[in-house]
């Protein structure tokens, strides 16, 4: 799927309305009844029926596809790649902190300089 395919929520809802409509007059071949649901009544259901999951491991690298769009948990299986990013946000604001704790006090603006800094890491 697509990772934007879902942001018109009247046509998506719409959909999802016949889909869940269809499959409930179909009880007998489906056994199912779907309906809307909550994040609690889905944790109250999965404890009540005591079902698990395996614990994900391995390397998850932190991802930025654009501007303020962070993707947390990205999976890599490059861990070189994976501790690259780590020590150069590492550096990124170790620097971005020094530039400004240097500079406000003497009413420097740090914003270019830290602009700079992020093209370097």
């Amino acid at each position: 799927g697509c990772d934007f395919q879902y942001q018109n929520a009247h046509i998506n809802f719409k959909n999802m309305d016949k889909l869940m409509a269809y499959i409930n007059e179909r009880k007998q071949v489906y056994n199912l009844n779907v309906f809307y649901s909550t994040p609690s009544i889905y944790i109250d259901y999965v404890n009540k029926v005591g079902a698990t999951w395996s614990v994900k491991t391995g390397d998850f690298l932190p991802y930025s596809s654009k501007k303020h769009a962070y993707w947390s948990g990205y999976y890599s299986s490059r861990s070189a790649l994976k501790a690259y990013v780590r020590s150069r946000n590492n550096f990124l604001h170790a620097t971005q902190n020094l530039l400004t704790s240097t500079a406000l006090p003497f009413g420097v603006d740090p914003s270019p300089y830290v602009k700079q800094i992020q093209v370097l890491t």
